[in-house]
């Protein structure tokens, strides 16, 4: 299905920034033309938000204005360190869902999220200081009320990353059954996944409350930036931008306006 926009079955928001999965008719949405991100909101009356929210993502991050909080945690992860899941193909981005229920929690305001998938985007959804990276990783982890915080890591160009690393064939299967002519989502099973490069202390991080970055748009999504930009291999991020659809293969949501939210900032130790 090499066409310039992605299919969705929209309904249940199962993930953040990512996934929206439904009971009902199906939704177009892209990257460009006319389903684009300007006429998201107008696709669907459960993509309204889209248009109308204001506490939309992405965004992009100020450092200067950027307000220390000193009742910030760290982001201390403990994860599974060797999982099986699946790479899949969306159409619209490349993501892992892993066969666990969840590969371990994270903590915010005492509430425990569990990490349940992680996909990228490239180039990367926020921008740093008016910077955008070739890739940001979004590690998904929800509550059991059904609310979401995304841990967000940017990457620019350098030595190859140690994640992606582990997945080169499997996505070069994902490109070969798109080429193929395969429709709808693909899927490539991965086993013995090493994750201990997830869960790394992280020293900085931004915060902010904002929303999905693609349809429905939902808002109230805590969003966790990580302030150490990591290195992929422009190789690792071809490879993830193959299997997409034409119309998404630049999957990054234009910036959305503050409208008067704070982004704070954690300086560890």
């Amino acid at each position: 299905m090499a066409s310039q926009s992605m299919v969705i079955v929209f309904g249940v928001v199962v993930v953040a920034s990512l996934i929206a999965v439904a009971t009902g008719g199906k939704i177009q949405f892209s990257y460009n033309g006319e389903n684009g991100p300007l006429k998201w909101g107008s696709l669907s009356p459960d993509f309204s938000t889209c248009s109308n929210g204001r506490a939309q993502s992405p965004i992009n991050i100020v450092t200067n204005d950027a307000v220390t909080n000193p009742k910030l945690q760290p982001l201390t992860r403990d994860y599974v360190h060797e999982v099986d899941g699946t790479l899949i193909n969306h159409g619209f981005n490349v993501g892992i869902q892993f066969d666990k229920e969840s590969l371990g929690d994270l903590t915010i305001n005492g509430k425990n999220y569990s990490f349940h998938q992680l996909h990228w985007h490239s180039p990367s959804d926020h921008t740093l200081d008016g910077e955008r990276f070739p890739l940001e990783l979004h590690m998904v982890h929800k509550a059991p009320d059904g609310s979401i915080t995304v841990v967000a890591i940017f990457f620019r160009y350098g030595n190859p990353d140690a994640l992606l690393k582990q997945v080169e064939g499997p996505l070069n299967e994902l490109t070969s059954e798109k080429s193929g002519g395969g429709d709808g989502e693909a899927h490539v099973e991965v086993t013995s996944l090493k994750t201990h490069c997830l869960d790394k202390k992280t020293r900085k991080y931004f915060r902010y409350v904002g929303s999905l970055t693609t349809p429905p748009c939902t808002e109230n999504v805590i969003w966790n930036i990580v302030g150490k930009v990591r290195e992929v291999a422009k190789e690792q991020v071809d490879a993830i931008r193959a299997p997409v659809d034409a119309g998404c293969k630049d999957n990054a949501r234009p910036l959305q306006a503050l409208n008067g939210r704070k982004v704070e900032v954690y300086h560890g130790e």
